[in-house]
């Protein structure tokens, strides 16, 4: 097969700095990157925005890199050059799922670095879109339903749960026979899911739905809840389970400090713990990563698909993200660098 030509520079959409919106981004011309040991250069074909994007971008994220940078926390694209390895050069030609590594410029451009442990190589049945969207949502629904299944839940409450993550976890547990407390903000996102089959739907904006939530896991027996919000809705999920009860909080949509009630720790033995996908992912063994790298692709024509609102070159990128901002619920948004200008082939 011939050695795909790499060119010297790219394309990319880049952040100047951290802060509220509106972001400060614009497409430049860089260098494109060169893969060190154990690292792969992609050429990116696409590449989502998930609402952990929008936290990269306001410097609340795991992590924060050297500004300026280019953002994106996932993307799909052909591997175009290996760096030392074996790992590496198995990769070499093939279609990938990838993460971009942590300190390296990310997947919003034509061209990014990834570790190969944190690539995923992708059949010819999944295309470039889904398996762009394969990794940050996916593994997390994954991780969570495995947590779910260590703790012996018969059932759990889902906040955000209008969000692509939100109804991934709500087929997921459905397949594995489990009862899903469902939390929305909005009349028509209770509608949105009732159509998929969801049995119980609570929305924040009911004025009883704090005694819904109590009745319901009262009668559910419901001790877990995923909490993607944070804030306050933490409390009221805590004061909701039954005793010995468990919040998992793998998100922090409300921008808010959690404060917890201390009768329902102290006397009510429940508790909060953290989800991070590279946490969990670091607990795995390579076998492990080698199953879980075969079983994504079984799961994304179904469990873990998701909704595409629109798709974007670079340039449109920074309208396409505001508009995302507003509203998260409608299908992601999906960067396509190979459409931008200046593209190399």
């Amino acid at each position: 097969m011939r050695k795909p030509a790499v060119p010297a520079q790219m394309e990319a959409l880049v952040l100047a700095s951290y802060g509220p919106p509106p972001f400060p981004l614009g497409v430049e011309t860089r260098p494109v990157p060169m893969p060190g040991n154990g690292q792969v250069l992609i050429r990116v074909t696409a590449s989502p925005v998930n609402p952990s994007d929008l936290h990269f971008l306001e410097g609340e994220y795991a992590f924060r890199k050297r500004l300026p940078t280019v953002p994106g926390l996932e993307g799909c694209g052909r591997v175009v050059a290996v760096g030392d390895g074996l790992l590496a050069r198995r990769l070499a030609g093939k279609r990938v799922a990838f993460a971009p590594a942590t300190q390296a410029d990310g997947s919003w451009a034509q061209y990014a670095v990834a570790s190969a442990t944190q690539c995923f190589r992708l059949p010819d049945r999944i295309s470039d879109e889904v398996g762009a969207m394969a990794l940050v949502n996916p593994l997390a629904a994954i991780g969570l339903v495995e947590r779910l299944k260590a703790l012996h839940a018969t059932s759990f409450v889902s906040t955000a749960a209008a969000s692509a993550l939100g109804q991934m976890l709500l087929r997921l547990g459905r397949k594995r026979g489990l009862d899903v407390i469902n939390v929305v903000r909005r009349p028509e996102q209770v509608d949105l899911l009732t159509r998929q089959g969801a049995t119980h739907v609570l929305s924040t904006a009911d004025r009883d739905f704090k005694d819904q939530l109590d009745e319901l896991c009262r009668r559910l027996r419901c001790r877990v809840a995923l909490d993607a919000i944070g804030g306050d809705m933490t409390a009221q999920l805590l004061g909701a389970l039954l005793p010995g009860g468990r919040a998992i909080v793998y998100g922090g949509l409300a921008r808010q400090p959690m404060v917890l009630p201390q009768p329902d720790i102290v006397f009510g033995n429940k508790s909060v713990e953290g989800f991070y996908v590279p946490t969990w992912l670091a607990t795995k063994s390579l076998p492990k990563l080698v199953l879980l790298e075969r079983r994504i692709p079984r799961l994304l024509d179904r469990e873990l698909g998701t909704d595409v609102r629109e798709r974007v070159t670079l340039e449109d990128a920074p309208r396409a993200i505001e508009d995302y901002r507003h509203a998260m619920t409608g299908g992601k948004v999906l960067i396509t660098p190979d459409r931008s200008r200046g593209t190399t082939r």
